[in-house]
């Protein structure tokens, strides 16, 4: 004769293997769609002059940004409008 499975397979081990299967499937899916993303990104160059045009968005004007240039227009506007005020303790 057939042994009888245990309850605690049913209840425990058919959920944690619904669950593992379903996630898997989910996480696959989700990866796909991210690689997907990547695949078209890396296929568009640059801004595309159609959406460039619409929104009406310079795309020739191309700047060399340097990081001690941003940091000196960032300290100056810090400096301008700086005051230091106290803050009130609770007794």
């Amino acid at each position: 004769m057939l042994e009888r499975i245990p309850s605690h397979v049913y209840k425990v081990g058919l959920p944690f293997v619904t669950f593992l299967l379903g996630g898997l499937y989910g996480l696959s899916y989700i990866m796909e769609g991210r690689i997907e993303v990547k695949e078209a990104r890396d296929r568009m160059e640059g801004f595309p002059e159609e959406l460039a045009q619409e929104l009406k968005v310079d795309t020739s004007k191309k700047r060399n940004i340097s990081l001690e240039e941003e940091y000196e227009k960032a300290k100056q506007m810090a400096a301008a409008d700086y005051e230091n005020k106290p803050v009130p303790k609770r007794n």
